[in-house]
């Protein structure tokens, strides 16, 4: 295995850990990153910045949210919404519920004039639900739902799958009446390990260990069909 000549935060340590890796991927296909906590303006924002639709430099300032990206292919909308400042712990506090309501019912507001008809994802960082191991319950029990204010400007009613990652592990959550919540968050650091595969009502997955770590591959296979591969 390969080791990184540096680590830390700056540009040498950014190149071995991910730009130099990824140059044949940049250069055969597209790709849509999104912004985590770890990309915020008080950790590594300059490493993110010139992967941003929106900054592209190291001198840009920085933005605690930044404007959402509306990508559309015939008939499939996804739509990259960045809720990284959102990665407390808690509920979300009502003056900064009242500064995201206004960012979501915008995002409502267009699907309901240009996406009827369209598959829509709804991509961010931090779930919308999702669920976390308990040292204490042999049961997972239900994570932070501080993005939960998604719900309340009417835009989960109007989305088909939301896809997610920060919670260490990977999951599927249904709720009823809700889109289906897919998270992808076992890609390489310390999991959330559950201790055995779960497939019940509430939560799927495959994260057992601490070391299983993996990645999934969507395959579509129609409107609205998918078949999820997870690795």
């Amino acid at each position: 295995p390969s080791v990184t000549k540096s680590s830390g935060y700056g540009w040498a340590a950014w190149w071995d850990d991910f730009y130099g890796p990824s140059q044949d991927l940049f250069k055969k296909s597209p790709v849509l990153l999104m912004r985590g906590n770890h990309e915020d303006c008080e950790r590594a924002y300059v490493g993110w910045a010139p992967l941003s639709a929106h900054q592209q430099d190291f001198t840009s300032e920085c933005r605690d949210i930044e404007e959402y990206q509306w990508i559309e292919m015939q008939d499939l909308v996804f739509i990259s919404f960045d809720n990284s400042s959102l990665s407390g712990s808690g509920k979300i506090k009502d003056k900064h519920r009242q500064k995201w309501l206004p960012l979501l019912k915008q995002v409502t507001e267009r699907i309901q004039k240009e996406a009827q008809g369209k598959e829509v994802w709804l991509l961010t960082h931090v779930p919308a639900f999702a669920f976390v191991p308990d040292e204490k319950l042999a049961e997972p029990v239900e994570a932070s739902d501080r993005f939960a204010v998604a719900k309340e400007a009417g835009l989960l009613n109007k989305v088909d799958y939301i896809l997610s990652g920060h919670v260490h592990s990977q999951q599927i959550v249904p709720r009823k009446q809700l889109p289906l919540q897919i998270v992808v968050g076992n890609s390489g650091t310390v999991l959330d390990a559950f201790g055995r595969i779960i497939n019940n009502h509430r939560v799927i997955t495959t994260t057992e260990t601490r070391s299983s770590y993996g990645y999934g591959v969507f395959e579509r296979e129609g409107f609205k069909k998918w078949k999820l591969h997870f690795k």
